[in-house]
């Protein structure tokens, strides 16, 4: 197979078909591809955004001096091939699949990763369970500030969170249950004896949650693993024309993630809110894994609502994401615009099936008479 789209010739898609580029398989595709050509073509690294503590000095009510470490996140250039586990030339990429290493981890069946990259297509042996996230900067709040401070938006579903919780018992692994339990244990008092479903109750325990998790990701920085690919395109402000550095790719593990959810408050007007739900879904599942050995995010997605929709978990931009990626990388992306056709091919370009909306129709159609004028002008010069 000759695939449409660099990188990919290995997969369980036919990405030299039609029917492999259509919305929800492209958008975890393209990430990779972007991915695949930084490392294979350009022979750079990606940018790992990992967890690491940072000492805070505050001064106590005797204004004495008080040092204590807080989770924070740092950028460290890494080749892929050590990201995904296997040489990149060789990978076979299974997309929404079932990564074997978490089967042991519950008594149940674990949720479909976006990719599982293999270590090649012949023993098809996993190696690297990835979440896959596509964002564009800026975003409409963000374009009109200096370049150094646009931004990006990050939707989170339950499912990335499984996939987090899952990733986050495999870094401790089998040995680490009861440093786990005891973690968790540190900052939550009796957690057995909580009523994780009502609100109210857990208005006045949620931030001994928020303080658990902050120890989980403390305690475990030397076994993070890398979980969740971010492939980011530039625009020319809100404009849909790509900008000349349009792409690069980012890669989080699975503590450093965790921080967007950490870094929210865990009170929204008079309600917990959606990140700090999704902290009480993600301790009572590692809770449960530490003391009984298996995972049941399902049931705790489906208990610990607080009266609203569960089908999100959180939404960052600002700030909140931008703390987290800025760096020149994201600023200026490396591959440039000029680059598309090493990226996809020209079946893949016709392949594709944006979605159709009027606003995007009218720029088309403006900026395609705009290009006509300009080459008319030219012509009669």
């Amino acid at each position: 197979m000759t695939s449409w789209i660099y990188g990919l010739n290995n997969a369980n898609h036919q990405f030299d078909t039609k029917k492999s580029f259509g919305k929800n398989i492209f958008t975890n595709a393209f990430p990779l591809s972007i991915a695949q050509y930084l490392s294979i073509k350009k022979n750079l690294p990606i940018v790992e955004i990992r967890a690491t503590n940072q000492e805070i000095v505050m001064k106590d009510e005797n204004g004495h001096k008080q040092k204590f470490q807080e989770p924070t996140t740092e950028h460290k250039k890494t080749s892929w091939k050590d990201i995904i586990g296997c040489d990149p030339m060789e990978a076979y990429f299974e997309f929404e699949h079932i990564y074997e290493g978490y089967r042991k981890y519950t008594d149940g069946k674990p949720n479909q990763s976006d990719v599982v990259v293999c270590k090649n297509s012949i023993s098809k042996s996993h190696k690297r369970p990835l979440e896959i996230k596509l964002v564009v900067v800026p975003t409409s709040n963000s374009a009109e500030n200096d370049r150094a401070d646009q931004s990006c938006e990050i939707v989170c579903r339950p499912s990335t969170i499984e996939q987090l919780a899952f990733s986050i018992a495999n870094s401790y692994g089998e040995d680490g249950r009861m440093l786990m339990q005891q973690t968790i244990l540190q900052h939550i008092s009796r957690p057995m004896d909580f009523k994780w479903s009502e609100e109210t109750y857990m208005k006045k325990h949620i931030n001994e949650v928020q303080e658990a998790v902050k120890g989980v990701i403390k305690n475990g920085l030397e076994k993070q693993t890398p979980l969740v690919l971010t492939a980011v395109w530039r625009t020319e402000g809100q404009r849909p024309t790509l900008d000349e550095h349009a792409f690069d790719a980012f890669v989080w593990t699975d503590l450093a993630f965790l921080q967007l959810f950490t870094d929210s408050k865990t009170i929204s007007g008079n309600k917990i809110s959606r990140p700090a739900r999704t902290l009480c879904w993600l301790v009572k599942s590692l809770l449960d894994w530490s003391m009984q050995g298996s995972l049941q995010f399902d049931r705790h997605h489906s208990e610990i609502t607080y009266g609203t929709q569960t089908d999100k978990a959180g939404a960052f931009t600002g700030k909140k994401t931008l703390r987290h990626m800025q760096s020149v990388e994201f600023e200026y992306p490396r591959l440039s615009r000029e680059e598309i056709p090493n990226l996809l091919n020209k079946e893949a370009i016709a392949a594709l099936q944006p979605e159709r909306r009027l606003d995007a129709a009218l720029t088309f159609e403006q900026s395609k008479q705009e290009a006509l004028e300009s080459a008319e002008k030219k012509f009669k010069n």
